[in-house]
């Protein structure tokens, strides 16, 4: 099993991971799905549940239809909610006392 110290197999895996959301991308936009955001109409890059992503998006200031069980968003709104996410994710760290 690779440790990931050596540079060529994180090379390895990073590209690989880069392939799976490319591909994952070009589906959501094969689908039809564009962004949910209220005023753009981009192709979805990633697409999220509503309770997970309604949040943070909201603390970005981004205006989402409640209704929709799953919510898609496109790569320049998810930057804006991926902040939000990770700041969530780093205060709930330092509320149960783990390293961030």
């Amino acid at each position: 099993m690779p440790t990931g110290r050596n540079p060529e197999v994180r090379e390895d895996l990073n590209s690989a991971t880069s392939l799976n959301h490319k591909r994952h991308m070009v589906d959501l936009m094969k689908q039809g799905h564009f962004c949910s955001v209220k005023g753009c109409g981009n192709p979805a890059a990633r697409s999220f549940s509503q309770r997970e992503i309604a949040e943070p998006a909201s603390k970005a200031g981004l205006s989402l239809p409640s209704s929709e069980k799953r919510v898609y968003l496109c790569e320049k709104h998810y930057k804006q909610v991926k902040k939000e996410l990770k700041k969530q994710k780093k205060a709930e760290k330092l509320r149960h006392g783990l390293p961030f």
